[in-house]
Parts: C-alpha cells; sequence; structure tokens
C-alpha cells in the first residue's frame, strides 16, 4: 500500500497535534501537487481520507482527478 500524508510535509513538528487549516488556493495546489507528483503505481483503487468539513478538498479532488472513461 502506497501512502502519502500532509503529515509527512510539517518537517519538525508532531502531525499528531498539529492542526492543518488549509483553505483555498493553497489547499488546491497541495491537492494538485500530491495528484501529479507522487507516483504511486498502477492504481485500481485510490483511497482518500478526508475529515469532516472539507468540501473544498472533495470539489479540488473532482477538478483533478481524471474522468473514467465510458466503454458503451
Amino acid at each position: 500500500m502506497k501512502v502519502i500524508s500532509i503529515g509527512m510535509f510539517l518537517g519538525e513538528e508532531d502531525p499528531r497535534t498539529t492542526a492543518v487549516s488549509w483553505r483555498g488556493p493553497m489547499l488546491h495546489r497541495t491537492i494538485e501537487q500530491f495528484l501529479r507528483d507522487v507516483w504511486f503505481g498502477d492504481l485500481d483503487v485510490l483511497l482518500l481520507d478526508l475529515p469532516p468539513g472539507t468540501g473544498d478538498v472533495a470539489i479540488s479532488v473532482g477538478q483533478l482527478l481524471p474522468r473514467p472513461r465510458c466503454l458503451w
């Protein structure tokens, strides 16, 4: 299983006790970088664990992920 987390970018700070309150363009660019720059290999499933109340994240993910092709 391949994993990427915002906590990996917090440096010396403890990700268990440090809140990340990014919104808007900063959050969108971070998600875009995750999806563009992280090599997951061939994926059958991409699982996203999003905290409650993160509508911005869901909108950004929906805009950035490729659309599946219909084969019929």
